[in-house]
């Protein structure tokens, strides 16, 4: 593991996002074939509520390692932060299909479709 995933890590754990971002940064630097480099600085501009860099870390991720299910959770997670439930939807049904058993996919699918109905039932009443 390089130093700068490390300081990454360690900086994710205590939620200093900003600085976990840098150190990811840093280490997809030095060996932008990581996919997880990738779903780790995407989990970070989550936190910081920065969803469109989320986004395109978590496309990024995808693009490398498709067949991980959590690189779709973080693209899920990016879309269900911009609002695009539909979206997000869909992209937690992907990663449920090369991760069918992952509990976090599950419970982000679960919180999209409770949006999905609170929003339906602010607009959609007649």
């Amino acid at each position: 593991m390089s130093t700068q995933k490390e300081l990454g890590t360690t900086a994710f754990k205590a939620k200093d996002f900003a600085t976990a971002a840098e150190h990811f940064g840093k280490a997809i630097e030095e060996d932008p074939r990581d996919h997880a480099l990738f779903s780790n600085r995407s989990a970070c501009y989550h936190n910081l509520k920065q969803h469109e860099e989320a986004l395109g870390d978590a496309e990024m991720c995808i693009n490398l390692k498709s067949d991980w299910g959590k690189g779709h959770q973080r693209k899920a997670m990016a879309l269900h932060g911009m609002g695009h439930l539909d979206e997000a939807y869909k992209a937690y049904q992907e990663g449920l299909k090369v991760d069918p058993d992952n509990s976090q996919i599950k419970s982000g699918m679960q919180a999209v479709m409770k949006d999905q109905q609170a929003d339906a039932m602010r607009g959609g009443g007649f």
